[in-house]
Parts: structure tokens; C-alpha cells; sequence
């Protein structure tokens, strides 16, 4: 059987979010091997203390890849982008991945940027600049625009971003290895509008927090290292893409149109941009954005790799007995699944309901059948409020 990779490329070190202490290598390895995944981006590669932290930590593979216990790692970095392209202002997420420190450090070199600043540098490129200067420091850095569709810092968000990756990245647009669909978004979604249907699509946490980890993730099989990975990605490698893990988008803190202070949300494809409660203007969600550039009316023909929703598997057994994430009784049926099953993903897709009913009680049996036939009730997320997914198991 040929090894399954499960890859989350997007995630974030404790110098990025001071108070997730345990964003380290240690605790990003540990909450990684309980969700199942196998290949972490380090993030923040261009940090200078990260940078320090993850040279003494990780051991290069030979082959792009650099182990830490049981998994492997693979030197990524988030940048903004800020620049004024067509008469507007834009701020572009990017991930970058980088076969070896040598590319990581050639870069620093030939930006001028204070990188002592923050983990997630601004660079005042455009991004045809940008990705032109990065290609020619090494053509395997790989160039990933990060939650494409999120108003803020999405490559095509409604508030900074262009209608067209194309626009973007000008004569660079094929050095784009892929595109992150973005926690509010999917590949149906994505692949809803024209121009983006000639990327492949792949999922990452952008986990800022451990228990994030692998709430997005790209699965791969048979794969052989960095040139290997993401060769499959970019050609939407059909013998070893297997599917992208997704949350449902509606969960998403974007997905519908709204404004937070007042509490007020809609979906629905309209000219109303402003709220009713103060006449400020709304953060217009990741669905009305597609809506807007969208041309298909069934878009499931364009997809190229086939995809998944779940949920976290605390989530699915703190419904399943009704009580909150926290409570005793989630952890103990949490830690007796992951003991018998090795990991969260074995259990939420892997495994056979028989199987997990020799371990876990019959609610829970019900709450992951649901999941998997995706039987939930949907209440979007908005101007940065997570929406609720409920299990109608």
C-alpha cells in the first residue's frame, strides 16, 4: 500500500502568535500526530528567531523534506504583499515553500526588509515583483496565494483583491503552484468562477493555535519528497492527489455578507452593502465575492480532485452527548478513540462505523455517520464570527 501524506502547509509559530506557547516544533509535532497529519509547513521560515528554532529542530531528509520524530516538514513562510495595482490599494497572503534554508536565506538577503519585525513581513512588490524576484533566487520556491477568497488579503477578496488571478500575477500567473481554497470557501465554490478552474485547489489549517492543526489539509499518496509533492499538486496529479480535507465553508468567519459590531448577517446576492442597524458598510462574505465573478451553474463538472468536509472529532462527540468542547467526558471518549485508532482522521474517515463501535458509545457512532453523509444543519460565519455546524445525527 502506498503511504498516505496528509500535508498542512499553513500554519503559524508561537513568534507569530505569542500566546500559543505551544506553536513550537514539540507541540505543533504532537497535536499533528493525534489529528493524523505527516507533513507540516514550519511557517515563518523568514523569521529570524523561527528560522534559528527550526535549524536546530528538523533534520533535512535529502530530498526537501526535513524530519522531526515521526513526521516530516517542509520550510514555508507567509508574506503580505502590499502594493497599488489598476487604481487600488491590495494586500496579498501569500505561502511560499522552499526546498532548503540556502533559498530561505537567499531571499532575506535580496528583499530589503526588516524581518526582526514580524513573522508574517510586509513587502512593498507587486506580485508579478515579487514572484519573478523569488523564482529567480531558486525556481522550486513555490508560490501559494493564501485564503483566496477572504475580504482582506484574499488574492480575489472583496475588499483588496482582483477579479482574476491573472491580474494579479500578471506574466507570473503560471509560476502559481496552486490556490488555498480558505476556510470559508471550497473547491465547488472556487470552481465556481472561470478563471480560477486552471489552478488546483488545496486546503491548509492556516492554524494559529495547535488544536488547529490539520482543520485543512491536502492528501497526497506515493509521493517522494518536495519536487514530488508539489508537482502532483500543480499538475493535479490524479494517481497521487487523493482529496483536500475541508470544514464545511459556512463555519468559516467570512462566508456570508455582515457586520460584526451589530450582530447582523445575510446571505444573499444583493446591492445592499451597508448595514441596516448603523449604515456602515458591511465586509461583503466569500459567498456574495463569487457569486459576483461566478459563470457556472454546476460547477462539480470542473473539479479536479475530489474533496471532503469535517469537522474537529472533539466537536463531533461534545455534540454527540450535548455538552461543550471542554467537558471531562469529550476529553476521556477523545483520548480512548485516538489511543485505539492512532489518530483523528483514521476515525472521522478511515475506519468502518462497526470498528469504531467496538470503542466508542452509540451517540458518537451516529454523530460520525452524520458527519460523513453530511446530515448538519448550517449557520454561516460573518465579519470574522465563526459559524455552527450541527450534526443531525
Amino acid at each position: 500500500m502506498q503511504k498516505i501524506s496528509v500535508i498542512d502547509l499553513h500554519l503559524h509559530s508561537h513568534f507569530s502568535i505569542p500566546s500559543s506557547k505551544q506553536m513550537d516544533i514539540e507541540g505543533i509535532y504532537n497535536f499533528a500526530v493525534r489529528k493524523g497529519v505527516n507533513v507540516l509547513g514550519t511557517g515563518d521560515a523568514l523569521f529570524p528567531k523561527w528560522h534559528k528554532e527550526i535549524v536546530n529542530e528538523i533534520e533535512p531528509c535529502g530530498n526537501g523534506l526535513f524530519a522531526y520524530k515521526t513526521i516530516n516538514f517542509i520550510l514555508t513562510a507567509e508574506v503580505n504583499l502590499v502594493f497599488e495595482s489598476r487604481g487600488k490599494d491590495r494586500g496579498i497572503h501569500l505561502v511560499l515553500t522552499f526546498p532548503d534554508f540556502c533559498s530561505v536565506d537567499a531571499l532575506s538577503r535580496a528583499l530589503n526588509v526588516d524581518f526582526d519585525k514580524s513573522a508574517r513581513p510586509t513587502i512593498y512588490l507587486t506580485a508579478y515583483q515579487f514572484v519573478n524576484l523569488a523564482k529567480k533566487i531558486n525556481p522550486r520556491i513555490n508560490i501559494i496565494p493564501a485564503h483566496i477568497w477572504t475580504p482582506w488579503f484574499g488574492v480575489l477578496g472583496s475588499r483588496h483583491g482582483f477579479d482574476s488571478i491573472e491580474e494579479c500575477f500578471e506574466e507570473e500567473t503560471l509560476s502559481v503552484t496552486g490556490l488555498e481554497t480558505g476556510l470559508s470557501s471550497d473547491p465547488l465554490l472556487s470552481y465556481s468562477v472561470e478563471n480560477v478552474r486552471s489552478f488546483t485547489m488545496i486546503s491548509s489549517s492556516d492554524a494559529h493555535s495547535p488544536s488547529r492543526i490539520g482543520r485543512e489539509a491536502t492528501v497526497l499518496k506515493g509521493v517522494e519528497g518536495y519536487d514530488d509533492i508539489f508537482n502532483s499538486i500543480k499538475n493535479a496529479d490524479k494517481e497521487k492527489f487523493v482529496f483536500t480535507i475541508e470544514e464545511f465553508p459556512e463555519q468559516g468567519k467570512y462566508f456570508a455578507d455582515g457586520h460584526k459590531k451589530c450582530h447582523y448577517s445575510k446571505l444573499g446576492f444583493t446591492n445592499n452593502e451597508f448595514c441596516p442597524i448603523c449604515g456602515k458598510k458591511l465586509t461583503i462574505g466569500v459567498w456574495h465575492r463569487i457569486m459576483q465573478l461566478s459563470d457556472a451553474e454546476n460547477p462539480s463538472r470542473f473539479i479536479k480532485i475530489p474533496f471532503i468536509h469535517l469537522l474537529p472529532l472533539r466537536d463531533v462527540i461534545a455534540q454527540a452527548f450535548k455538552v461543550g468542547k471542554l467537558a471531562k467526558k469529550v476529553e476521556t471518549e477523545y483520548n480512548k478513540g485516538v489511543e485505539a485508532f492512532y489518530n483523528e482522521l483514521n476515525i472521522l474517515v478511515f475506519t468502518s462505523l462497526n470498528e469504531i463501535r467496538s470503542v466508542f458509545p452509540e451517540n458518537i457512532v451516529k454523530a460520525i455517520d452524520a458527519l460523513r453523509k453530511e446530515r448538519v444543519k448550517k449557520v454561516p460565519g460573518y465579519d470574522g464570527v465563526y459559524g455552527k455546524i450541527i450534526l443531525e445525527a
